[in-house]
C-alpha cells in the first residue's frame, strides 16, 4: 500500500506465504532483487521458471535461491512489462521499483489468482482478498449494490468487470496490469487471446496427438514442487485424466 503522496509517501508491502518451491528463507517473501532496486510481493507459481531461469543465468543473472519468484524478479529486470507474455502459470503481483518510485501489478491471462485495489486521493491499496482491506485505517465496508444485484443474476459476472462486493475497491481484469506512479494509475491490456492463435492440425489424430503433447507437459510442469504433491479425484473426466497422467509421467 502507498500511504501519503506517491512520490513522497511511505510504501509497505505485506505477504503471508504459502511455500511450495525453495521452503527457505532464500523463498520468503516480500522479496528483493539482487541489487536491491526492486521488491515483489506474489501470489500463484510460474510453471517455466526452471527453463526462464537458464536462459536468465546465460545473459548474466545469478540466483540465491530456487523459487520461481526470484526468477519473476530477474525477468522484470531484463524485460520489464514483456516478461509477462513468458510467463507459463497463474499468477497476481505487485513490483515496487525503489529507483523509479513506481509500482507494477500483473495479473495472469485468465484471472486465476485475484488482485483487488483500493485507490484513494491518500492511499493506494492492493490486496489478493476483500477481507484484507477491512484492516485499513479509515476503511469503512459498504456494500456495492450494483455488484449484488449482478452477482445475484449471475455467479460469474463480476470476473468480467471492475467491480467489487464493497465500495471503494476494483478488480483488476484477468490479462491485464497496471502502473501506479506519481501521475496516477495506468492500466493496460497485455494478453489478448485473438492475437496469439496457433495453428490447428487439421486430421483428427493429429489433434488428439497435438492435445496429448499439451496435456502431458502441463502435468509435467506442475509436477515441480518441494512439497509431497497430491491431486484431487472428483470422479470426473478431467480429475481422472489428470491422475492417468501423473502416473504414466512419475
Amino acid at each position: 500500500a502507498f500511504q501519503g503522496p506517491l512520490g513522497r509517501g511511505r510504501v509497505g508491502l505485506g505477504h503471508r506465504r504459502l511455500a511450495i518451491l525453495d521452503l527457505s528463507l532464500a523463498g520468503h517473501q516480500p522479496m528483493p532483487s539482487a541489487d536491491g532496486r526492486y521488491w515483489i510481493t506474489f501470489n500463484g507459481e510460474v510453471y517455466n521458471y526452471v527453463e526462464l531461469r537458464r536462459e536468465l543465468e546465460t545473459r548474466g543473472y545469478e540466483f540465491r535461491g530456487g523459487s520461481d519468484t526470484e526468477v519473476i524478479l530477474a525477468a522484470y529486470d531484463r524485460w520489464g512489462p514483456d516478461c509477462q507474455l513468458r510467463f507459463n502459470g497463474m499468477w497476481a503481483f505487485a513490483i515496487w521499483d525503489r529507483q523509479e518510485r513506481a509500482l507494477f501489478l500483473s495479473r495472469d491471462r485468465w484471472g486465476v489468482k485475484p488482485l483487488l485495489y483500493a485507490p484513494t486521493p491518500e492511499r493506494f491499496a492492493f490486496a489478493s482478498e476483500l477481507k484484507a482491506f477491512l484492516h485499513l485505517e479509515g476503511f469503512q465496508a459498504r456494500e456495492n449494490s450494483t455488484a449484488l444485484g449482478s452477482i445475484l443474476e449471475d455467479v460469474f459476472s463480476l470476473e468480467a468487470s471492475e467491480e467489487c462486493l464493497l465500495q471503494g475497491i476494483k478488480r483488476l481484469p484477468a490479462g491485464h496490469c497496471m502502473r501506479v506512479d506519481t501521475r496516477g494509475e495506468r492500466i493496460s491490456r497485455w494478453w489478448n487471446t485473438l492475437d496469439h492463435l496457433v495453428a490447428v492440425p487439421r486430421t483428427l489424430k493429429e489433434q488428439a496427438d497435438e492435445f496429448r503433447r499439451l496435456f502431458f507437459d502441463s502435468c509435467r510442469l506442475r509436477l515441480r514442487s518441494d512439497v509431497p504433491l497430491a491431486t484431487s479425484l472428483s470422479g470426473g473426466l478431467d480429475s481422472s485424466s489428470v491422475l492417468c497422467a501423473l502416473g504414466e509421467i512419475h
